[in-house]
């Protein structure tokens, strides 16, 4: 084994509960010095910075997850008009009677035990 340790692991607590512990420190130090008070301030504005980019992170990813979803059902949309203009060729073509239409054929395969 070689004599390098590996660090341990630390769990980032959430930006949320950082912010949520900023904010009750503010309370408590608001009797304090002004270098405390300044360190706050810093903290809390730099707390607040990051949370507005997680935020805006999340969004623009759900946004780009909305313009793709959208996209996809365009697609679908144009593929099921083709396949019901596809569908409505073939039952005209489709008709063994002239009187029978194309669910009149497919019901009477089912009566009679096709499938």
């Amino acid at each position: 084994m070689s004599d390098i340790e590996k660090p341990k692991r630390i769990r980032r607590r959430s930006l949320r509960l950082q912010l949520e512990q900023c904010l009750r420190d503010a309370a408590t130090a608001a009797t304090a010095d002004i270098s405390t008070q300044k360190l706050i301030q810093t903290r809390l504005t730099t707390l607040t910075r990051l949370l507005n980019r997680e935020r805006g992170d999340k969004l623009r990813k759900a946004l780009e997850e909305l313009t793709t979803l959208r996209a996809e059902n365009e697609r679908l949309a144009r593929q099921h008009e083709q396949d019901s203009a596809e569908l409505a060729r073939l039952r005209a073509v489709c008709r063994v009677r002239p009187h029978e239409s194309f669910e009149e054929i497919a019901q009477r395969g089912v009566r009679d035990g096709r499938s």
